[in-house]
């Protein structure tokens, strides 16, 4: 299984180490090997970074870091990767992706989250080879919908 450190990590997702190191360090997302203690790295595989972007895109599409915090406590968040890593590793390049729907106060946010496991995978290659992959994109844009929230 080829693994890679945490700032190639961050840099195939497009964002700060200290940011993704405080992800880990708060929870929200995990690798399959953890550092021991000082001189120890982290190793992340594909999948780790592939579960690592769905809470990215996200996070670049309204969702606060609290609110993502509250999902990884009620389970909605580990169900919501694992679904689409799920549907990803079983159709490949054939998943079209899915909508992540997300209540912000009165307003329902439809995010679509696009295949990413496959753009991981050669940036993984890439990285192998010795060259410098460009980071993910996360062009797709959400839509909000106004709703009434009955709270009796």
């Amino acid at each position: 299984m080829k693994t890679i450190t945490t700032p190639q990590a961050a840099h195939i997702l497009g964002m700060r180490f200290r940011t993704l190191d405080n992800w880990v360090r708060t929870g929200l997302v995990t690798c399959s090997q953890m550092a021991d203690g000082h001189g120890t790295r982290r190793a992340w595989t594909v999948d780790d970074v592939t579960r690592a972007a769905y809470v990215q895109a996200m996070r670049k599409n309204g969702v606060s870091t609290q609110q993502l915090n509250g999902m990884k406590k009620s389970g909605t968040l580990d169900h919501l990767r694992e679904s689409h890593l799920e549907k990803e590793r079983m159709h490949g390049e054939k998943f079209a992706g899915g909508d992540v729907h997300v209540v912000l106060k009165n307003r329902l946010l439809v995010i679509p989250i696009r295949p990413k496991r496959r753009a991981i995978e050669k940036a993984f290659d890439a990285l192998e080879a010795g060259l410098s992959p460009e980071p993910l994109s996360y062009d797709d844009e959400p839509f909000a919908v106004q709703v009434t929230i009955d709270r009796s």
